[in-house]
């Protein structure tokens, strides 16, 4: 099974931050990529919602429907895939307030269960997946930058 991590810091809150990436249909908008995500709310699961993905990926689309967990109290968001073009995915992420701002950390594991195409498809999926991350953040929040990077305007004399 393939691991996708990636770690940026905003300068928003934690708070605004889940409240953000909560909205998982805002993604089209900030990551080119991203085609479509249609959230359904879960009225028997406060917190949770199915939603529909469709992604740009090589020369197709990859399409799935995943299960979607929103833990305020411990600054999360956990997604499972319900059906789909992956054998499996899920993931997570993790916010955490620091002085700058916030934490965000994304873990996504997932295997397109195709062993003959794993050394081709699992590297590009990959790169993929934390390339779209990578762009949402930057274009959604202010001061995104890779972790243990030094803001902009700082060291600056």
């Amino acid at each position: 099974m393939r691991c996708a991590e990636l770690t940026l810091l905003v300068d928003e809150s934690p708070a605004e931050v889940l409240d953000a990436l909560a909205d998982l249909s805002g993604f089209p908008a900030h990551a080119p990529d991203v085609r479509s995500v249609v959230v359904a709310q879960d009225p028997e699961r406060p917190g949770e919602s199915v939603s529909g993905w469709e992604v740009h990926f090589r020369s197709g689309t990859l399409r799935w429907s995943e299960r979607d967990r929103v833990d305020r109290e411990n600054l999360r968001i956990d997604f499972a895939q319900e059906d789909g073009d992956f054998q499996h995915f899920e993931g997570s992420w993790q916010l955490r307030e620091v002085p700058s701002g916030c934490e965000i950390r994304f873990v996504a594991r997932f295997d397109f269960g195709v062993v003959s195409l794993a050394q081709l498809l699992d590297p590009a999926a990959e790169r993929v997946l934390k390339d779209n991350v990578a762009r949402a953040l930057t274009s959604w929040f202010t001061g995104a930058r890779p972790a243990g990077a030094v803001p902009a305007a700082a060291g600056r004399s």
